[in-house]
């Protein structure tokens, strides 16, 4: 038993002898050493005999603190391991190590084993591959390229600076929600970026990537994998790339047009007047053939040989020179404006010479055309003199025409004025002064009232015949209505209207010339039917903001040339009408021939961007300091108080006059608008209102509509100085309770008030 330990002690003396690292027995209580093997004597740098029953503070090999840090831990937990400490050499070098440290049982005074591992080295190359590891952190977050690193399953992903920055998403948008999706939206284009990612293909592909602007970044990619299978993608912004490649393909693409289409031939030769380089030369000869060779080697001609000699002057003399030559080819006669200048060196030797040949093949041949051509432009200019002459006696007796046709028309209203109305109106003046000296004047007076409503109703077929209110009050589509009509009563032509407008014509210029020229169409079937014709067919359309009117009949017909014909007669209307609808963007179509009628299609534009109505000043408008005040309610009936609205002070007058005798009614208040008549419906509620429908800016029909919508408990008599139908029925579509002629008599607007007020 006695040998079987002491070959077992033996045995562990040779292996803590033998053992690779440096190790120590020391007493726990002093830190007296007891023994040390061989790599501690050549790590300290110290002997046997240095180091035994030696204290490794005595010796300065570890720090007091941390010796006593080591006997703490050792008696707390028996054991200590992996304790970083610095100790110190023989010679005064400090190396890093790590401790572990177990104790010896010896119930007399405790040892301990320390076993030394020295980590210099190891903690080197920590520090280095820090440092390291913090110069490949600084080159990923500045590399101008874009880094990603990303998980198998394309859920997590780290982006560099520059990626963060080109993309504008950022690390912690990457891993917030589905990145890829927002990426690449599009289902099937991620799904092919997701399996190139996957495939850690090396090769590079290029995709386009969605920035967190909702912009398509165009990049490139490649994929690797670390040891530690870590998936990093390395991409390149390609913006700048394909701005540039564009620029390129762009310009080289003009280069080679520009040379393709050009006209200009290029060349260098050497003293001894070989080609050097040439580029653009004839169809007939190829640059690669040509280089090397002289002139007269190409071709014998005589044109060649005086371009060699042009050549040889230039070399001898050492000043250009420059001649138009022709050259034969095979596809004709070339003729080029020849240049050759001397080439020299930095010596100022001529070494050879350059020459550039611009064909103006073509500028010869127009010289040729142009001569020829002076001759027929004289032919045409005389021909055109006279086309100009022609037009100039049209539009001459154009203006005179109108010029008359004008002086007609006021000659015809100055009779009108003088023969009729102004008769009937002198009539009833004297029978007005017979009345004053008749006791009984009530039979003259009646005379008098006939008299002015004849005058009444002749001045209101003149004011329809000068300018239709319904025109300007109710669009184009019920002037044209009342315009069939019209020419039904006095000419007893029947017209069949159809109008299919889905737009409303603001623009007066258009409205007015729209109907002036169905109003000038339709006379003209009157006027040149011969009594043969009683119908006519107006159509009237919109669409794309170009109205189509068209006006057609089963007349005589006639040859539409003749307007343009010098010696035309008659059509100086037409040829009117047609400059009118050119002057405002339209035109006038015409479809005709002798025996077979007439069709006649205007185009125009919808608005000539002018103002829809003119504009006119109101007078004699009464202001809100103007309102009269309501009456007290007589015995037991209430009076009616009346609102009047007419945009004529006069009217307003002559209304007063009618009412202020009348019992049971007063005059609440006046307006002169549309607008100022809706703010005194609002601050006075009248019982019934009196409304002019023609009035500037807001008229009577519009404003009928808004007070019967904010009051409808308010009665409103329509007033017009035409009792046309379509009037009165536009009124009583927008509410009004009553419709009075203003040529009619004061009794029967009072029953008016009266009726509508009960």
């Amino acid at each position: 038993m006695v040998h079987v330990m002491a070959e077992q002690l033996k045995w562990a003396l040779q292996m803590f002898d033998n053992h690779p690292d440096p190790m120590v027995v020391s007493r726990i209580r002093d830190g007296r050493i007891d023994k040390v093997n061989a790599a501690f004597l050549r790590l300290f740098g110290y002997n046997q005999t240095e180091v035994i029953d030696k204290s490794s503070l005595d010796l300065s090999m570890i720090e007091k603190a941390d010796r006593q840090e080591s006997i703490h831990l050792l008696k707390k937990q028996g054991y200590v391991r992996d304790k970083n400490v610095s100790i110190r050499t023989k010679n005064g070098e400090i190396r890093s190590a790590s401790l572990t440290v177990v104790e010896i049982e010896d119930h007399d005074d405790p040892r301990m084993l320390t076993i030394i591992h020295d980590v210099t080295e190891l903690k080197q190359i920590k520090e280095r591959l820090a440092h390291d590891q913090g110069i490949i952190q600084h080159l990923i977050d500045n590399i101008p390229v874009l880094l990603t690193i990303w998980d198998p399953k394309l859920q997590q992903f780290t982006l560099n600076r520059h990626a963060e920055s080109v993309l504008g998403w950022t690390t912690a948008d990457a891993n917030s929600g589905d990145f890829m999706s927002k990426v690449y939206p599009d289902p099937a284009y991620r799904s092919e970026v997701a399996s190139f990612m996957q495939s850690l293909s090396p090769e590079w592909h290029e995709w386009n990537v969605t920035a967190k602007d909702g912009s398509i970044i165009p990049t490139s990619w490649t994929n690797t994998c670390l040891s530690d299978e870590t998936m990093i993608g390395i991409g390149l912004d390609l913006r700048e790339r394909n701005r540039i490649l564009n620029v390129l393909w762009e310009n080289e693409d003009n280069f080679r047009i520009a040379l393709a289409h050009s006209k200009f031939v290029p060349a260098q030769f050497d003293r001894d007047l070989r080609y050097r380089w040439i580029y653009n030369p004839h169809p007939d000869f190829d640059p690669s053939f040509v280089i090397g060779k002289r002139d007269d080697e190409l071709d014998d001609s005589q044109s060649t040989k005086r371009l060699r000699t042009m050549k040889q002057q230039v070399i001898e003399t050492g000043k250009g020179v420059r001649e138009e030559i022709a050259f034969d080819r095979s596809d004709g006669t070339h003729w080029y404006d020849v240049i050759i200048e001397p080439l020299r060196d930095a010596g100022g030797e001529i070494t050879g010479g350059t020459s550039a040949a611009y064909d103006i093949t073509m500028q010869k041949l127009a010289e040729g055309a142009l001569r020829q051509l002076n001759e027929t432009l004289e032919k045409q200019v005389d021909e055109r003199t006279k086309i100009a002459e022609s037009r100039a006696k049209l539009l001459q007796s154009l203006a005179a025409e109108l010029i008359q046709a004008e002086e007609s028309e006021r000659q015809r209203i100055a009779n009108f004025l003088h023969e009729d109305l102004q008769q009937i109106i002198s009539s009833a003046r004297m029978q007005i002064n017979t009345a004053f000296d008749n006791p009984d004047p009530s039979s003259i007076l009646e005379k008098v009232e006939q008299l002015l409503g004849d005058s009444l109703e002749k001045s209101q077929h003149l004011s329809h015949e000068l300018s239709p209110p319904v025109l300007h009050q109710f669009g184009l589509a019920a002037a044209l209505e009342w315009l069939v009509r019209h020419m039904d009563e006095k000419f007893g032509l029947k017209v069949w209207l159809e109008s299919k407008l889905t737009s409303k014509i603001k623009d007066a210029t258009v409205k007015v010339f729209l109907f002036r020229a169905v109003q000038e169409l339709l006379f003209n079937v009157v006027k040149h039917s011969g009594g043969d014709i009683d119908t006519a067919e107006v159509y009237l359309n919109d669409a794309d903001n170009i109205i189509t009117l068209s006006v057609s009949d089963q007349g005589k017909g006639f040859d539409p040339a003749i307007l343009d014909s010098v010696t035309r007669e008659s059509g100086i209307g037409l040829l009117s009408l047609r400059e009118r609808a050119t002057a405002i963007g339209g035109n006038l179509d015409i479809k005709s021939a002798p025996g077979r009628g007439s069709r006649f299609t205007i185009t125009a534009p919808i608005s000539l961007g002018t103002i829809s109505e003119p504009e006119k000043l109101v007078q004699d408008t009464v202001s809100p300091s103007g309102i009269r005040k309501k009456k007290a309610v007589d015995g037991d009936s209430e009076i009616i108080r009346v609102l009047l609205v007419d945009d004529h002070k006069v009217i307003r007058q002559g209304l007063v006059s009618i009412i202020a005798a009348q019992p049971g009614i007063t005059v609440a208040g006046e307006a002169g608008s549309g607008e100022e008549a809706l703010e005194l419906a609002r601050q006075l509620k009248p019982d019934v209102i009196i409304m002019d429908i023609s009035m500037a800016g807001m008229g009577g029909v519009e404003a009928t509509r808004v007070i019967k919508t904010e009051n409808p408990e308010i009665r409103v008599i329509g007033l017009s100085m035409f009792a046309e139908e379509n009037i009165s029925q536009k009124m009583r579509e927008a509410g009004a309770d009553g419709f009075v002629s203003k040529s009619e008599s004061s009794s029967v607007l009072l029953k008016a008030i009266y009726d509508v007020a009960e």
